[in-house]
């Protein structure tokens, strides 16, 4: 998909006129009825709108079909001539922005692209642990419970004894791949983890 412009139209406006309820009728009668449940914008000229949508799927006699939630992801960026342009996309087609909130993962419980989710609670134990870059950082998941834990290559953090080296975690297990202690990625980022 491409980049779609809005002459003369602020960003909020193009913020509210994506995250507006929508409906659209089908050719059978039917309709969809689009709401959005959450939506939050990173950045500042240029940046990423992450909404929470839901999309509910009406038949010609209007019972409800099914309903679908998905997380939207639109590149925001500013152009001189052009004004605000967008370029839509959602977590099933894996966007390199990471930065959605970690509460929008659990208001969606149906997984599209289970690798854009490792890479957004990836992002956010680092930015919880002061961590810029990825040296050291390793996404583990459980084959047993499915969880995925965040594990850490480097010598002076596997230690065997002591306390955990990050203030507020606590090992949950070692590492199925190497060996080294898990941690809770929910404890990392500070919410409660679903044991």
């Amino acid at each position: 998909m491409g980049w779609y412009y809005s002459l003369n139209a602020t960003r909020t406006e193009v913020i509210n006129e994506l995250t507006s309820s929508a409906s659209m009728e089908g050719k059978d009668g039917g309709k969809v009825e689009r709401k959005t449940l959450a939506k939050s914008f990173k950045g500042r000229y240029s940046g990423t709108l992450y909404a929470v949508h839901e999309d509910t799927f009406f038949k010609a006699d209007g019972s409800v079909e099914k309903a679908r939630r998905w997380i939207g992801v639109y590149l925001f960026k500013f152009r001189k001539d052009d004004g605000w342009g967008y370029k839509p996309m959602e977590e099933g087609m894996g966007p390199f922005s990471y930065s959605c909130p970690l509460k929008y993962l659990g208001m969606v419980p149906e997984v599209a692209h289970q690798a854009w989710r490792d890479g957004v609670i990836h992002y956010h134990a680092r930015r919880k642990l002061g961590f810029r870059g990825t040296t050291g950082f390793k996404l583990t998941r459980c084959p047993k419970c499915k969880k995925t834990y965040i594990s850490y290559g480097l010598e002076p953090i596997l230690q065997d004894e002591g306390e955990s080296p990050f203030p507020g975690t606590k090992a949950i297990g070692l590492c199925p791949q190497c060996g080294g202690r898990c941690y809770s990625p929910a404890a990392l980022v500070g919410e409660k983890s679903g044991e």
